[in-house]
């Protein structure tokens, strides 16, 4: 409870200073800051299909662009260049990498414009390209992610024109991943095969960790999570030598999220602590977060709700402060399911409408079918038999097909038991039979025998 009220104390003051800080704002940005923001991508996106890329002069020193996009490294809480205490005049897109990485997103998206327009007129097509990616992170944390998409499209083809292999592996790794976010898996074997090769020519090691890392993420949506698992410690031995703090804890995020589909969530834990140290010992408010939010899920997992919903608190509260739309909504559905687990469906549904407000403003659609899913769950559990076939039926529209075995799965066994207490045992019959057949393919320590009863009772009862 008591970080629920700092929860709302911190929304009140924001809302009070808001106003103050945008009044002080100079002229340009308090004037045109929302509006461009808005504006923004296409109309930065049609600036760079007018540009004309100069094919004699399209050499990227390779030296230059590791330094640009690697020697940012966290010193006593702080983001320095590597042997660098101050601010690079010959590195235009430390500030606003900088700004991105510390959480001041609104700030790095006007300073990554400011970059980019400047790097279009002196045909620096490193800046130009680092720019558009700094824009699609910038967009993932905003949660639009087929704008994010964009960005990197667009990084990748002026990379492909000037034939700078390691640039469009970057963002080929940039893709997949906003793919995989999106819950879109076809096409992702061809692009890591392409990804993979190209590492090859180049011996670019970093490649054959981003098509490791994309194919652990896809192998756990399939349900496939012994193999997932494999992959993603494979990738953490590959980071472990490059010696990156940062991408270490992060990979250590990722290892727990399989463990925590595997419902070995006491291990899943440990390996968030893991990350929660290094993070700490770096600063990194975003990974702090991250680390509240999963701690919470997995709490939530082992039944501990009140401790669930203590650190769900604390990652909003951190999330709100950075501006990161995307984690925050992602969030606000655990706090929903935590209190629908506690009986208190008024603050569930709250919750759930936030979320869902977020998510269809940036139009996240696998986003939108979570929240149906919870949604459709807190009905059932209130008894609304009728609501909760609606909700769960949205969400296996979107997940049915899609390659998304893991979550398809238990999405079948929930409506098999919403139509058997609606006494449709035939219906009830073929759903639960699909989800005990999808959960023996894939490695979850799922307790099935409510359904294997069920499925006996359907059977009686026909």
């Amino acid at each position: 409870m008591i970080y629920a009220f700092i929860l709302n104390i911190f929304r009140f003051v924001a809302g009070l200073i808001h106003p103050i800080i945008e009044h002080f704002m100079p002229t340009f940005e308090r004037s045109d800051m929302k509006k461009r923001h808005r504006a923004f991508p296409n109309e930065i996106l049609k600036k760079i299909n007018d540009v004309e890329i100069d094919l004699d002069n399209k050499s990227i020193d390779y030296d230059k662009y590791c330094k640009y996009r690697w020697d940012i490294v966290f010193v006593d809480n702080d983001l320095v260049l590597k042997g660098v205490l101050a601010e690079s005049t010959d590195y235009p897109i430390w500030e606003p990498k900088k700004l991105l990485i510390q959480g001041f997103i609104y700030q790095s998206l006007m300073k990554y414009i400011e970059v980019l327009e400047s790097a279009i007129k002196e045909k620096d097509y490193l800046s130009t390209c680092m720019s558009l990616e700094g824009l699609g992170h910038i967009y993932i944390e905003k949660g639009d992610i087929e704008i994010s998409t964009k960005f990197y499209k667009k990084a990748f083809e002026i990379y492909s024109k000037l034939e700078f292999g390691h640039g469009q592996i970057d963002n080929l790794i940039n893709i997949g991943n906003t793919n995989v976010l999106q819950g879109e898996l076809s096409g992702l074997d061809e692009l890591l095969k392409h990804i993979e090769v190209l590492s090859d020519n180049l011996k670019y090691n970093r490649g054959f960790i981003g098509a490791t890392q994309i194919r652990a993420k896809t192998l756990a949506y399939q349900g496939d999570l012994n193999t997932a698992l494999n992959n993603s410690t494979n990738a953490l031995d590959m980071i472990k030598e490059l010696g990156e703090d940062k991408e270490i804890a992060d990979q250590y995020c990722e290892i727990a999220d399989i463990y925590g589909k595997m419902y070995y969530f006491d291990k899943a834990i440990n390996y968030i602590k893991k990350a929660q140290s290094i993070y700490r010992k770096i600063g990194f408010k975003k990974g702090i977060g991250k680390v509240f939010s999963k701690m919470g899920w997995n709490f939530y997992g082992l039944e501990y709700y009140d401790k669930a919903l203590k650190y769900s608190n604390k990652a909003i509260i951190i999330f709100e402060g950075i501006e990161n739309t995307f984690d925050k909504a992602d969030t606000m559905v655990n706090i929903a399911n935590i209190y629908r687990e506690k009986k208190d469906a008024h603050n569930s549904i709250a919750f759930y409408n936030e979320a869902d407000k977020i998510f269809a403003d940036c139009d996240f659609k696998m986003g939108q079918a979570r929240v149906q899913w919870s949604y459709g769950l807190l009905m059932l559990a209130v008894d609304d038999l009728d609501r909760a076939e609606k909700y769960l039926l949205k969400a296996i529209g979107f997940y049915k097909g899609s390659g998304l075995t893991y979550f398809e799965a238990l999405i079948n066994g929930d409506l098999g038991m919403v139509y058997f207490y609606k006494n449709n045992y035939i219906k009830a019959l073929n759903f639960l039979r699909k989800s005990v057949s999808q959960i023996g393919k894939i490695n979850i320590q799922l307790n099935i025998d409510m359904l294997l009863n069920t499925i006996d009772i359907c059977e009686h009862k026909i």
